[in-house]
Order: C-alpha cells, then sequence, then structure tokens
C-alpha cells in the first residue's frame, strides 16, 4: 500500500498532481487576503496584487472600491467584470482573479497520526492534501478515516483512496478555521498492560515478538510475574506464556510473534512475596529471593524494627500453614538463630506495638537510668 510504504513520497507526488484542474470549488475571500487581477490585453488596468483591506475592500483602477471580502474568486471575477462593462470602460473585458497568498486564514491539524500538529496558514487555494502533508503523517496515521471538522459539520475523508486509486475527491478545499483530525491506526497496534514500565500500544510494524514489546514498553518490573503472561486477540481463547522458559532456557516457542490487536497482560507476582507490617520502618513487600528469606533477614529489609516493636509475639500469617507466634527477642538475646523460621511465598509478617503498660515502664526504667547518672556525675563533682 502506497500510504505505508512511503508516505512522504507519496505524497509529494500528489501535491504536484493535485495542484491542478480543480475549479469546481472555492474558498471565500476575507481581509489580508493578496490577489492578482489581470485584465487581458489591458495591463494598466490590471494588479499584479492587490490586499483585501480591513473594511473587505479591494480598489481597481476606472471602477474604484469593490467590496470583495464575503466572495469567491469566481464572484469576484464576475463583479471586476460587470463594473468595467456598466461603466462603459470596457466592452467585454477578460477577467482572471487569483488567490495569492491568505494572510488571516489557517486551518488546524491534530491527531497522532501526524508528527507535526499545529496550526498552518491557507496559501490560496489549499487543498487537504498539502497541508497533511506539511504536518508530516507517521506510519501509524489512519488516512483511511481522516476528518475535517467545519464548524457543526464533519467530513470523513478518505486519504488511502487519493494515494492508492487518485481519487481526486478525497483531495478537498480546506477553508479557513477547518480543523483536520489524523488519528492512530488502531488495527496496527498491539497493547501491552500490566506490570510494565510503560504501559500503553505497541505498534505492530512486520514481525515483533513479544521479547520486543516487552522492550518497547520499557521492560518489566520487579513485580512482573513472567510465568503467567497472558495474550488475548479479538475474541479468541485467551493464551497463557510461560516466559521465563525463554528468559533461563532460550525455549522459542514462548517468544511468540504478535498480530496486530492483540492484547498483553504481565500480571503482578504476588506469589513471590512476603508481606511486613507493624512496628517496622519500613513496612510492605518483600521480594522473596530464589533461595527463601528468613524473618530476620525480612525485617532487615524493612528497615529494622521500631522501638516499640514487641520482638517476642511476632506472629506469621501463611497461606500454607497454621498462623504462629516466633520469639524473636529471645533469639536475638541468645545469639541462636536456629529457631528463625524461614519465610514462604505469600506469608504476612505482624511486628505488634508493645503493651501501654511495657512502654510506660521502659520509658520509667530509662529516665531512672539517667537520673541515676546524673547524681553520679554531680556527686563526683563534689
Amino acid at each position: 500500500m502506497c500510504a505505508k510504504k512511503n508516505l512522504l513520497t507519496c505524497f509529494a507526488i500528489f501535491c504536484l498532481i493535485c495542484s491542478y484542474g480543480f475549479s469546481n470549488e472555492e474558498i471565500y475571500l476575507g481581509e489580508g487576503d493578496i490577489l492578482s487581477i489581470n485584465i487581458l490585453g489591458y495591463p494598466q488596468y490590471s494588479k499584479a496584487e492587490v490586499t483585501v483591506g480591513p473594511d473587505g475592500k479591494i480598489s481597481m483602477p476606472l471602477i474604484g472600491d469593490i467590496e470583495a471580502a464575503g466572495l469567491t474568486p469566481s464572484q469576484l471575477k464576475g463583479v471586476v467584470t460587470e463594473r468595467f462593462k456598466t461603466g462603459d470602460f470596457l466592452k467585454d473585458p477578460r477577467v482572471f482573479v487569483t488567490l495569492v497568498r491568505s494572510r488571516s486564514r489557517f486551518v488546524s491539524v491534530i491527531g497522532s497520526g501526524v508528527d507535526g500538529p499545529g496550526v498552518y496558514p491557507l496559501e490560496g487555494e489549499t487543498r487537504i492534501m498539502e497541508v497533511v502533508a506539511r504536518a508530516k503523517p507517521n506510519d501509524t496515521a489512519m488516512l483511511r478515516h481522516v476528518t475535517v471538522t467545519r464548524g457543526d459539520e464533519q467530513k470523513v475523508v478518505d486519504l488511502e483512496k487519493l494515494l492508492d486509486h487518485a481519487d481526486l475527491k478525497q483531495n478537498i478545499l480546506l477553508q479557513p478555521g477547518d480543523v483536520i483530525n489524523v488519528p492512530q491506526d488502531r488495527e496496527i497496534f498491539a497493547f501491552i498492560m500490566g506490570e510494565v514500565n510503560n504501559p500503553g500500544a505497541i505498534p505492530i510494524k512486520g514481525d515483533v515478538t513479544l521479547a520486543e514489546a516487552i522492550a518497547l514498553a520499557d521492560g518489566q518490573t520487579q513485580d512482573a510475574l513472567m510465568s503467567r503472561i497472558t495474550v488475548s486477540h479479538q475474541g479468541e481463547e485467551l493464551r497463557e506464556i510461560d516466559f521465563t522458559r525463554f528468559l533461563l532456557k532460550g525455549d522459542l516457542s514462548q517468544n511468540i510473534a504478535l498480530k496486530p490487536g492483540d492484547i498483553i497482560n504481565i500480571p503482578v507476582d504476588t506469589e513471590s512475596f512476603v508481606n511486613i507490617l507493624g512496628e517496622v520502618r519500613s513496612p510492605g513487600k518483600i521480594k522473596l529471593p530464589p533461595r527463601g528469606i528468613s524473618l530476620l533477614q525480612a525485617l532487615a529489609q524493612a528497615g529494622g524494627a521500631t522501638n516499640n516493636a514487641r520482638l517476642s509475639h511476632i506472629r506469621i500469617i501463611s497461606l500454607e500453614r497454621p498462623g504462629r507466634i516466633v520469639d524473636l527477642e529471645q533469639a536475638i538475646e541468645t545469639g541462636d538463630t536456629s529457631s528463625v523460621p524461614i519465610l514462604s511465598a505469600g506469608d504476612t509478617v505482624l511486628v505488634p506495638e508493645k503493651p501501654m503498660v511495657w512502654r510506660k515502664f521502659t520509658r520509667l526504667v530509662a529516665e531512672f537510668i539517667l537520673l541515676n547518672t546524673a547524681i553520679a556525675i554531680i556527686s563526683g563533682i563534689d
């Protein structure tokens, strides 16, 4: 398809072809437009450049001021011709009116299908192909469904028909204020979601593998469950991919080729974490390494226990066994860590707060020690 193979080349060729031979549509003139008005055989009455003034008028030799704003070039040609005839200046003048340049007329180009969205001036009789080409359509442009909004009306233009089949009806003449929307073609995308750093649409150009799609999404997060990736396609049966077999063993069957419209979901790994809650400095999830993790290591990764932590009554809630209470305080005091348990995936560790009575007692002991220390220092001075 011409539109996909080389958009800019196709646009350039068609802009040259389509700049001729259109007389069935014309734009309306306005303030600041620069016209060329030629009276064939009478250069003294012609004007190479005449500007539509703020009052909407132009001035011509012999016939004076003419209201030009709101007229098309063809209509203005008729008015000029009639003025020369009714004023008995010329019997049968042959008048040519050309819009040379428009200084106050703009159209807007929007949409993700162009690299240069923005406001573009209308230069004379400007057609949609020329403006879209200036806005630099990219490989994702849905050229078969370009919309032009004019006031309350909207027209759909199929530029692929223009490019592939020379359907010149699609190359419509633009009017000031038109808004041209060149959308992305969603049918040439796959969509990746879940545990990747940049979820969203992935353009499918040629053969794109799952590994390439993950790379285009800036890679998986640390919470990604790569062994349970799912791929669905337009109502077809969900396919599950164990991508770890590709990563660890080079199993190419798991690095599948994607199709436009595929939806890839990389789920969160809820099975390879333990949760640390309560009186720790950084509560939350702790990644479970392949060799496992002990309760002491998990507490260290959570920033350690706070001063209010009751280490003698740590509760471990497990998916695989009944909940249990661990006296970590004794293990720390004796140095015997043989009884410190190894945590399993999905375990939740709750580090409780010391009872209020115990906290008050601890504070009193600390104050007592501080007071005795002060007394000892004072006695030593005496």
